[in-house]
This record gives structure tokens, sequence and C-alpha cells, in this order.
């Protein structure tokens, strides 16, 4: 009788095992904000100053930077502040005004103010980096490394996406994981967005297709 009773534990506590498994079903994302980037629909800024310029440009987003070396200029989602692990997808065509390919696109996320955000790149030159601005302060999270998948040149146009989570930022470009990275999800409402870089040479940000999920 004890050894009936032993094997009908084992087998019920084997099924609630496999009940528990299937109950663990992984939540969708889910998207709270889409823009094809196509045509001014009044949600994004457009403006310009001695610097930069943003603007809706033959089909595209434009983010343009002059020629002032080594300089950022981005613009916000207009999407509430998100206090929720999150990712974003966008594509980032990059137009050179010379034969030089140096200048960066990529997302700007963890946006709190202008001295406190992240960014993630990509370059002309096959490039990736991630980094941080931290009460003004600049860190770097991923220096500049070399990747096939990136694709190169003058109009080169990379799909770019990040998924925040707790304790990392997940990069992914062209349908490609590249890796995992250090990066906490700040614990306050932060902003997402699109962001240009000069090198040393002037350089065009041209986006499209951006989304925005829940994770």
């Amino acid at each position: 009788m004890e050894k009936f009773l032993c094997l009908f534990l084992v087998v019920c506590m084997f099924v609630s095992c496999k009940k528990n498994e299937s109950d663990q079903v992984t939540q969708p994302s889910v998207v709270v904000y889409q823009d094809n980037l196509t045509v001014d629909q009044g949600k994004w800024p457009v403006d310009s100053n001695s610097v930069r310029v943003k603007k809706f440009y033959e089909g595209h987003y434009l983010i343009e930077v002059d020629s002032v070396p080594n300089v950022i200029a981005y613009s916000l989602a207009p999407y509430d502040s998100i206090n929720y692990y999150y990712s974003v997808q966008l594509d980032a065509t990059m137009q050179f005004s010379s034969s030089a390919t140096s200048g960066f696109v990529g997302i700007i996320f963890n946006w709190i103010d202008n001295k406190n955000y992240y960014v993630t790149e990509v370059t002309g030159k096959g490039y990736y980096r991630i980094w941080q601005r931290i009460d003004g302060s600049i860190t770097t999270i991923q220096t500049a490394t070399l990747n096939s998948v990136i694709q190169t040149g003058n109009l080169a146009k990379n799909t770019i996406k990040i998924i925040q989570s707790a304790d990392a930022v997940q990069l992914i470009i062209n349908g490609t994981t590249i890796g995992s990275f250090d990066c906490k999800f700040p614990g306050v409402f932060v902003k997402v967005g699109l962001s240009t870089a000069t090198g040393q040479n002037p350089v065009k940000g041209l986006f499209n297709n951006f989304i925005l999920e829940k994770m």
C-alpha cells in the first residue's frame, strides 16, 4: 500500500510541475507609440539654430548637425514619459556632405534631462558604441566596436533596436543581437528619441519607422 501511495504522490507532483510550466506564459510586448516619420503631423520638433536642423525632408525625419566637431543633436519622441521596461526600434540612414564618413546616428534613451541620458549609435564605417551622460559627465559603456552587420558608407541604412530591462540594455542591429550591456533602468520617468552626432564632419541623420513598445 505504501508503494502505491508513493507512486501516486510522485505522479501528482509531476503533473503539477508540468501545469506550472505551461502556466508561465510570457506577456507579449505592446506598441505604445509608432510613427513612420514620412510626413510632418505636427508632433516632432521642427526647428533650427546655427549648429543643427530638425525637420521633415523627402520622406524622412532629418536631424542635421553642422561642421562643429563632436556635437550631438537629438529629438525626443512626442510620447508621455516612460516608467516601465521598454524597447525602441528605428531605421537610421546617414548622409554626409563630403567623402568623409565620420558621424553617428542612433537612439537616445533613458533621457531624464539634458545632463542625464544614454545613447547608442552606429557610424558610417561600421562601428557601434554606447555611452551615458550623468550629471553632465560622459562615461563610455561600450567603446566603438566594428561589426560586420552594420551597413557602411554614404546613405547606409541600419535598423537599430534596444531593449531596456532592469539591469541591462540589449542592442540589436539589422536583426542581429549584438549583446547586452550594463545599463540599469533609472527607476524614474524617462523619454526616448533619435540622435545624430558629428565626428569631424557635418552629417545628416535620416530617420523612419520609430516604434516604442512596453515590455
